[in-house]
């Protein structure tokens, strides 16, 4: 599996805690909008995952299979597939479980 999180446009591959934490806190500490791009490549799964303020373009042509729609699931119950603040923990919390269960 493979994630790939973009954070208001610096990327990085794998679930870096203290580099999530670090953005995202030093993005709302300069008081500007937060937008959480995750690409998620596994066997039955290629997906965008967004969270914060990000724009909102068009679906990705297809509908998703069995395996992705429990991924956007996932996270939608963690709170984070709305246009509301991101909170670090949460999206490391979401971005573990996720790599747990793919």
């Amino acid at each position: 599996m493979m994630i790939t999180i973009n954070i208001n446009g610096q990327t990085r591959e794998g679930v870096d805690e203290s580099w999530i934490a670090q953005r995202l806190e030093g993005l709302r500490r300069d008081d500007q909008s937060i937008c959480v791009n995750v690409l998620v490549k596994a066997p039955g799964v290629d997906l965008r995952l967004t969270a914060g303020a990000c724009p909102q373009g068009g679906s990705g042509g297809r509908p998703p299979n069995s395996q992705e729609q429990q991924v956007f699931k996932m996270w939608n119950e963690c709170g984070l597939g709305s246009p509301a603040a991101v909170a670090p923990g949460k999206l490391i919390e979401c971005l573990k479980r996720l790599g747990r269960s793919l």
